[in-house]
């Protein structure tokens, strides 16, 4: 090679390991924007419409009472509660189906006597001491009601309550086992009122919600 092809010889400033990443750079980002991949502003997706749900509630009784509604979906998840001191509220839901669960509870009752009527003359003045009656804390009046519904479209329901121990029951028996077969004996079973909120075990003496399963496995509730 004579020198003056030395002299014109054009050199390069980089390594051949940076020439290859800087050519394999480049092929990548042509292949990027050659093959789609490059991300492009995409138009938001489309929002999820909501059905106005108004539900109304029909007591069995004259209540002065505070009403709980809940929705589940048809999975068994809770998608919203509402509290209020009228028996009517309304949820906003996607099309699906639901099922609504009101609760009316009436409030607690104090009986307690008028303890002035014991207290003759002023609480200073000495005297004998004075028993007072007992004070007595009566069980809520508690209503219960629901109703499966398809929601389509903006709709209203009503949904009749009864008080709990006026609903009639069915036995249910349970059976339980291990997964290699074995009865499960002394398993504790429970069951829940779905939606029933602020529940008194003993407003309705017919319910049995809880047991343990005897030697085979069962339990009756």
């Amino acid at each position: 090679m004579t020198e003056v092809q030395k002299g014109t010889r054009i050199r390069s400033g980089l390594k051949p390991q940076e020439q290859r990443i800087g050519t394999f750079l480049a092929i990548s980002l042509l292949l990027l924007l050659t093959s789609g991949g490059a991300t492009l502003a995409q138009p938001p997706a489309a929002a999820t419409s909501y059905n106005q749900v108004q539900v109304k509630v029909q007591t069995a009784n004259a209540l002065n009472a505070t009403y709980i509604g809940t929705v589940y979906n048809s999975s068994g998840y809770m998608e919203a509660t509402f509290q209020s001191r009228y028996p009517v509220f309304s949820f906003d839901l996607p099309s699906s189906t639901y099922l609504f669960a009101v609760t009316a509870l009436q409030q607690s009752v104090s009986r307690c006597p008028l303890y002035a009527e014991y207290a003759k003359g002023g609480a200073a003045q000495a005297g004998p001491a004075m028993i007072y009656p007992p004070c007595f804390l009566s069980n809520p009046a508690i209503e219960y009601g629901y109703s499966f519904q398809q929601v389509t479209g903006s709709t209203s329901i009503t949904i009749s309550t009864q008080p709990i121990d006026k609903i009639p029951t069915s036995n249910v028996t349970i059976t339980t086992s291990y997964l290699n077969g074995t009865a499960a004996s002394g398993a504790s079973v429970s069951a829940y009122i779905v939606g029933e909120w602020y529940w008194w075990g003993n407003s309705n003496n017919r319910l049995v919600l809880w047991g343990q399963t005897d030697k085979t496995g069962k339990v009756d509730l």
